[in-house]
């Protein structure tokens, strides 16, 4: 739930970002983040420590509409059409496989998946 709240707390807000300094670097800002996110959760001592992982995840992953509006400032016609498809067959692909490939890593460690992310 907290990975939900923060995406929903903070989509608006990176979405301003985005507005005021482009697409590109509060994507860029986001994946990085995005590592810092994962690499707290792989060595996350305490269940808090996992806690404060999940809030930066979500901050981090808001970025749904920010890559959309990424995708239709750099397409155009029918570009534009095949580009969303694929973003969201790639979610799609995501949603899918990410439980699947993290279950399996689970039976090595309970921090493989969150390395492996």
């Amino acid at each position: 739930a907290l990975y939900a709240l923060m995406q929903f707390a903070c989509a608006p807000v990176l979405g301003a970002l985005s507005d005021r300094f482009g697409r590109r670097p509060v994507l860029l800002v986001s994946l990085a983040g995005a590592a810092v996110d994962y690499a707290i959760m792989a060595t996350a001592p305490f269940l808090w420590v996992l806690y404060i992982g999940r809030i930066v995840a979500g901050i981090t992953g808001a970025t749904g509409a920010v890559a959309g509006a990424y995708i239709a400032d750099i397409t155009d016609g029918d570009e534009r059409a095949r580009h969303f498809g694929f973003m969201s067959a790639c979610f799609g692909f995501g949603m899918v496989a990410g439980p699947v490939l993290g279950g399996l890593m689970g039976g090595f460690s309970p921090h493989a998946p969150f390395f492996a992310a």
